[in-house]
């Protein structure tokens, strides 16, 4: 049986910015430099995030699960992951080491999965609570700033979908990763689980200053875990067995704006949708449709 989920165009979402954090989530604040002797002279560079006592949470706390967020948004018809990527190396542990990551961090001791997924995303890439005050507290007062967010799309609560994947880590001594709990590991010393969270057709994010939020497309993803590692390159095929549909941002729109796209799909409805999304599809999609073209004509 196939899922289902829909998903709105990466223009219905707004952004913000928000202070810089390490990859778990906790507030980067590094100590000011002192000023250089030159005023030309670059600054320093920032100190590195402190290295987490891996073998010693492990005793304390038992097993570590990490929780992350896959959230699917769309572009001219071709579905993309919302993606944190930081210029600094991610940590040694990271499950994320080519530095493009999903959002999400570790759960709290005995924490649950959904309810720590739904407290890591905002405070990883929620609106701070005191810019929401600030928002409603001028709507009180009838003060109308050109380009502001409404309250409401300032809060907006997170909806965490089913689980499509779970990787296991079974030695902080290696970096290794398996979606399968190989059968010599007793203890593993990390969970990470893939949840997909559903976005509403209006939300801002928050995105710490010192990351980047990139929608990262499927056709760039796939096979491709060089650059975006085991977990973020399996995400499509892990949404082969839904059926997407591509909405617009208005509710209004005509049913023709909405189409979808499945794993059972007839050919000809997916030539059709392909036609349509290239119809409307800027200069990089052209390129991208012409190196599809060259491609299948290779496989000929």
């Amino acid at each position: 049986m196939l899922s289902s989920t829909v998903v709105y165009p990466l223009e219905s979402y707004s952004l913000q910015e928000r202070s810089a954090q390490t990859e778990d989530g906790e507030l980067l604040v590094p100590p000011a430099p002192p000023a250089p002797e030159d005023p030309t002279a670059p600054l320093p560079p920032p100190p590195a995030p402190p290295v987490r006592d891996l073998r010693g949470e492990y005793k304390r706390n038992g097993m570590r699960t990490s929780v992350y967020a896959v959230i699917l948004v769309h572009r001219h018809g071709h579905p993309h992951v919302l993606a944190l990527s930081a210029a600094a190396r991610p940590p040694p542990d990271s499950a994320f080491p080519t530095g493009f990551m999903l959002p999400g961090g570790v759960l709290k001791p005995g924490e649950d999965e959904r309810d720590g997924l739904k407290r890591v995303l905002e405070a990883r890439i929620g609106v701070d609570p005191d810019v929401v005050a600030e928002a409603r507290e001028l709507e009180a007062r009838g003060v109308a700033l050109a380009g502001a967010v409404p309250a409401d799309q300032l809060v907006v609560p997170w909806e965490i979908g089913e689980l499509v994947a779970s990787w296991w880590r079974p030695s902080f001594a290696s970096p290794a990763l398996y979606p399968y709990l190989p059968v010599h590991v007793s203890k593993p010393r990390e969970c990470i689980r893939l949840f997909h969270v559903h976005l509403p057709q209006k939300r801002t994010f928050a995105i710490p200053s010192n990351y980047r939020l990139t929608a990262v497309p499927f056709f760039d993803l796939f096979n491709n875990q060089g650059q975006y590692s085991n977990l973020l390159a399996s995400v499509p095929h892990l949404f082969s067995r839904y059926t997407i549909t591509f909405a617009s941002a208005d509710d209004d729109d005509e049913d023709d704006d909405i189409f979808s796209s499945s794993s059972d799909s007839d050919d000809d409805d997916n030539l059709a949708l392909a036609q349509s999304a290239m119809a409307n599809a800027d200069d990089d999609d052209e390129v991208l449709g012409m190196e599809l073209e060259d491609a299948e004509e290779q496989a000929l």
